[in-house]
């Protein structure tokens, strides 16, 4: 959960928030967002091939020396921390919790969030072992998981897509 938290979307859309004019920035959103869609697409037929074919030691191995290269090339995109830096508002952590708390946006988009990711960590821990508990090949569970991906970065173009053309509140 921490790796997640801090390497997922709420990441990656703090900087764009920061770095994106607000006319562009729900495009800029569904763009990040198809990204690490591609990527799911991407990888998760290679990690089931790595698995096949060197064992899962090997392939998790694999990944951390993936995600090891990601770390260096990530220090080439340090911008100026200053820039676009938000002032808390003066609330203390509590306060804005509090806040938070008491606004029905918030409640929606937390509970919306809550059972997609519910849904996402359920077909990707199960559906796999499923198909393969019914004898079928472990490279189909990480292709159906793929086509996951692949119809989640066309979602996600055209949801960005979208929210820039409709009204928000």
């Amino acid at each position: 959960g921490l790796g997640i938290g801090g390497t997922a979307y709420g990441i990656v859309f703090s900087a764009l928030g920061k770095l994106i004019p607000a006319p562009r920035r729900t495009w800029a959103y569904g763009i990040g967002t198809a990204a690490g869609s591609f990527g799911q697409f991407l990888f998760l037929p290679v990690a089931a091939e790595g698995i096949r074919a060197f064992g899962w030691q090997a392939a998790l191995v694999g990944h951390a020396v993936a995600v090891a290269a990601i770390l260096v090339l990530a220090l080439g995109v340090r911008g100026d921390r200053e820039a676009g830096a938000a002032q808390p508002g003066g609330l203390t952590f509590v306060q804005a919790l509090r806040e938070a708390g008491g606004d029905r946006s918030f409640h929606l988009l937390f509970w919306g969030y809550f059972v997609c990711g519910l849904q996402v960590v359920f077909l990707g821990l199960h559906l796999p072992a499923y198909l393969a508990d019914k004898g079928l090949p472990l490279s189909l569970g990480a292709q159906a998981l793929a086509v996951v991906g692949l119809f989640n970065v066309l979602g996600s173009l055209g949801f960005g897509w979208l929210g820039g053309r409709l009204p928000k509140k």
